[in-house]
């Protein structure tokens, strides 16, 4: 069962079972105040106060109310603060300190107003026109009503009923029953709608007063007799009781006696058996009436006696109540004399306990929303970390593919030569034959040389291949080795677009992947070219300088060009995945980006760009 269903269970039982459903409510507390959940701690907390209160614990019920009070306080939750006061006015109302009680219904009215919560509102207008009642003050409680019933959009719904009921009892008591009777069969109506038994019957009683109270006896009796078959229907015994003893005045009153009788002869019974000494006394009275009219004087006494004993007691105990109340609260006003120096000296403390725990509560709240934050925050980083990885997987894949593109056209020039040497030595072979010129020195002859252009042809391929293994372990390597290899590759594209290529290198061994690092230097030396194609430089260079660097005694490769340099608002962004100055067709951006992760992820090293006076200077270092 959740907290909301067994709140409902528990607040159904209260009147049954009050003192089970309190054990029950402050065992719940106490698991509530350990798991620090304060807004069920506020909802049992009013519950308790509603079962100390119906259980006459009017002081335990404040104090309960005080200490839930530190809740809505310490967040200033308004609805919550609303409910407080409503629950300390209906405290101050059992107490009979109306003032008081007015006082708290209309802070619930403040706090309604600030939430526009209709119902809230409702509540408080309701409250307020029940102290007006009381005081007897009928015209301010009737415009109290009003002003709840017109907050209510659905004019036949319950509240609305209490509202009608309510005003009809307030025209009753200033006598004018015409106003009453309306007001009263319109709750009548809706109560009948929803088919509540007890309220018709309540109903009933109060539409029979208003009969009775306008000398319209017959009235009065038929809406006493329909209550009462109703209390019989739902076997309210009070009610039952109650009906008996007034229809038996009224039948008394028009001295339909054996009515009378019969309605007395089952009330008096069963008000004593109840122990409804209010219903008893105005039994025993009625019945000494009774004997009266019949003549039976004995009888009249002896019920009459019996009425003033029990006009007696009940006067006695009203009296000793009285006397214990005044004891009471003789007794409370010297302990708080006796208190009020430790109070006041433990009213600080309270207020820094109570601060405590507001930032205690801030502060398990924050770690709260923090470990939620943190989990969201570790799904989200593992979620990019993934795509990431696809995303760098799919631009490695890209980038192979367009340095396999530019390796395929060197492969393509590379055996372009041999392949047409190849072409015309068979056709010198074929026409030497028919010419016959045929002899075997010339066929030894030309042989060797298809073998030398094969040979040339698979050794092209297998330097192709070798640039593209992969590398799993580092090794040592001579760069000069590399960029001259790496030069043989691009030597004929660079020629085709007539650029000189000045070299200045020195033999230095470098530890790292070979394959790799030469195509970081085929990557910068096609985009060298490209810029000088762009540009139409009038004499295209590129001068290529290796050296050891003599501060870290790294070894250091730069290429540059001479097409002018990289715009200056482009520099920060050449090495971004995607970034490209070219068209579509020319660049897919992703060659300087995989070149930078080579040098310094796989490599460890440094790969840089910067412009001279003549062009863009790339550097790398390792």
């Amino acid at each position: 069962m959740d907290m909301e269903n067994r709140f409902k269970d528990l607040k159904s039982r209260m009147q049954n079972d009050p003192q089970l459903v309190q054990k029950e409510l402050e065992d719940l507390l106490s698991v509530l105040q350990a798991e620090n959940d304060t807004d069920n701690q506020f909802t049992c907390y009013l519950l308790l106060a509603d079962v100390q209160t119906h259980l006459g614990k009017l002081e335990n019920a404040r104090n309960t109310l005080n200490i839930a009070a530190a809740i809505p306080e310490a967040t200033n939750n308004k609805r919550q603060l609303a409910k407080l006061h409503n629950s300390l006015g209906v405290i101050s109302w059992y107490q009979g300190n109306y003032s008081e009680a007015l006082e708290e219904y209309m802070l619930l009215k403040q706090f309604a107003d600030e939430l526009k919560d209709d119902r809230l509102l409702f509540n408080a207008y309701n409250n307020i026109g029940m102290i007006y009642w009381i005081e007897d003050d009928y015209q301010g409680a009737i415009d109290t009503y009003t002003k709840g019933l017109e907050l209510l959009t659905d004019k036949n719904s319950h509240d609305a009923a209490n509202a009608f009921n309510n005003i009809g009892i307030c025209y009753l008591r200033m006598r004018n029953f015409e106003l009453a009777l309306v007001y009263l069969n319109k709750g009548l109506n809706i109560f009948v709608k929803e088919n509540d038994q007890k309220l018709i019957a309540n109903s009933y009683i109060n539409i029979a007063n208003c009969h009775l109270d306008n000398n319209d006896r017959s009235q009065a009796i038929a809406f006493t007799e329909n209550a009462l078959k109703i209390k019989r229907k739902i076997n309210d015994r009070w009610g039952i009781c109650h009906c008996l003893s007034s229809t038996a005045k009224l039948y008394l009153a028009d001295d339909r006696l054996p009515e009378a009788w019969q309605a007395l002869e089952e009330a008096l019974p069963l008000s004593l058996e109840i122990g409804a000494k209010d219903l008893a006394r105005e039994c025993y009275f009625l019945t000494s009436d009774y004997y009266e009219k019949t003549g039976d004087f004995q009888n009249a006494l002896n019920n009459y006696k019996e009425f003033t004993q029990l006009q007696h007691e009940i006067t006695q105990t009203n009296t000793q109540k009285q006397i214990a109340e005044m004891q009471k609260n003789f007794e409370l006003i010297e302990k708080e004399k006796e208190n009020e120096i430790f109070r006041l000296t433990n009213i600080e403390l309270k207020k820094k306990n109570e601060l405590i725990s507001r930032q205690k509560k801030r502060l398990d709240d924050t770690l709260k929303e923090l470990k939620r934050l943190n989990k969201n925050l570790q799904k989200e980083i593992d979620k990019q970390i993934e795509l990431l990885r696809h995303k760098d997987q799919m631009i490695s894949l890209q980038s192979k593919q367009a340095a396999m593109g530019e390796m395929l056209a060197c492969i393509a020039h590379q055996w372009k030569q041999p392949l047409t040497g190849i072409s015309m030595i068979t056709q010198n072979l074929q026409d030497a034959w028919e010419y016959e010129e045929f002899s075997e020195e010339f066929l030894y002859r030309n042989c060797h040389s298809i073998l030398d252009l094969v040979k040339f042809m698979s050794n092209t391929i297998n330097d192709f291949r070798d640039f593209f293994r992969p590398e799993l372990e580092a090794n040592d390597f001579d760069l000069k080795d590399v960029v001259q290899k790496t030069l043989r590759f691009v030597e004929h594209s660079l020629k085709q677009s007539n650029i000189n290529i000045e070299l200045d290198m020195e033999e230095i061994s470098v530890h790292g992947f070979p394959n790799y690092y030469s195509q970081v230097v085929m990557n910068i030396l096609n985009n060298a070219r490209d810029a000088l194609e762009e540009k139409k430089v009038a004499a295209p260079l590129i001068r290529i300088k290796t050296f050891q660097s003599p501060v870290n005694k790294k070894s250091v490769l730069t290429i540059e060009d001479n097409a002018g340099g990289i715009d200056p608002a482009n520099l920060k962004k050449i090495f971004n995945a995607y970034f490209s100055t070219k068209s579509r067709e020319k660049g897919t951006g992703l060659g300087l980006y995989m070149s930078k992760l080579i040098i310094e992820k796989n490599m460890h090293g440094k790969l840089s760009v910067k412009n001279t006076s003549t062009g863009a200077c790339f550097r790398i270092e390792i």
